[in-house]
């Protein structure tokens, strides 16, 4: 048995033949495109961009330099870049953007449920995206059916991604910082004791003059005297670093470590490849289907009429 003859020139003799139905074909799939863009919902993709700042420019090493002036980029690098992509994809950044936003209600999910947790978590995975460009700055994508919660949510993600990424530094910087004042308090602590020892040898030294104990309490004094001023030394010594450490540390400090350049505004056009595309694509594929099928039905009618 051999097979039917099914060439280039059938092939195209098969579409010519079929033409009206491949006409129809195309324009049916175009009119189905052209209404699934009109009547279909449409996203709508948000987008802000931002820098981010270097972190150990208000260190207290390089504002309080006494030795060398060393220079320090006023922005942040790849390390730190990267720091803040690990933050945008946590579970902390999309929980608090949720419940800030109520995004729980917006996509009729219960934060209650273990499965609506998780498909939050999937549409976050789909719908956000921050990046990195080749700018060493970083790109913030949001997208949703409503313009305005997608600006929201890409602008809210930028603030938090900041919070977070802030209180790190601020806390490293507390915790040095108690560590000083507990010493400082011990300093305290102890100068008062050395005061009240003091006291006590004065009132032994005033019981006579001259004698051997006399003057191992005079010497005592004179090494408890040294050894306060010492303490007082290194009291003010501390309060100056407690005092540097604390620089940028309280709420009126203005630095900010992520910085908008270009904050997300609402969408105008949704995203995609438009109207027009669309109906050429869904034209497009209309033909293609329709003409496979034809093809297919050709052939096999050709091959049962061979073997017959």
């Amino acid at each position: 048995m051999s097979n039917p003859r099914f060439d280039l020139v059938d092939i195209i003799q098969t579409l010519r033949k079929h033409g009206k139905l491949l006409l129809i074909a195309i324009i049916a799939s175009a009119m189905l495109g052209g209404l699934f863009y009109v009547f279909g919902k449409k996203n709508y993709k948000a987008e802000a961009d931002f820098i981010i700042s270097n972190p150990l420019y208000a260190d207290r090493n390089n504002l309080f330099r006494n030795r060398d002036t060393r220079f320090v980029d006023y922005f942040g690098g790849d390390d730190d870049l990267d720091r803040v992509l690990v933050i945008a994809s946590s579970d902390t950044l999309r929980n608090t953007v949720a419940e800030q936003l109520n995004l729980w209600d917006a996509y009729k999910l219960d934060r209650t449920k273990p499965e609506d947790r998780l498909k939050m978590k999937e549409i976050f995975k789909d719908k956000y995206k921050m990046e990195r460009t080749e700018y060493t700055t970083g790109k913030v994508y949001f997208e949703d059916t409503d313009p305005v919660r997608a600006a929201a949510v890409a602008n809210l993600s930028i603030e938090v991604s900041e919070n977070i990424f802030r209180s790190y530094y601020l806390k490293m910087k507390n915790n040095v910082a108690n560590s000083v004042r507990e010493r400082i308090d011990e300093i305290d602590r102890r100068i008062m004791e050395i005061t009240e020892e003091q006291v006590e040898l004065g009132k032994n030294m005033s019981k006579g003059f001259g004698t051997e104990e006399y003057v191992k309490q005079q010497t005592k004094a004179t090494e408890t005297a040294v050894l306060k001023e010492q303490l007082i030394k290194d009291k003010a010594n501390n309060i100056s670093i407690l005092n540097e450490l604390l620089t940028g540390v309280d709420s009126n400090d203005q630095n900010r470590y992520v910085q908008v350049i270009t904050p997300a505004t609402p969408p105008e056009k949704p995203a995609g490849i438009g109207m027009v595309l669309t109906v050429i694509g869904a034209a497009f594929f209309g033909f293609f289907f329709v003409a496979i099928y034809l093809l297919i039905i050709t052939y096999y009618r050709l091959l049962i009429n061979v073997e017959r």
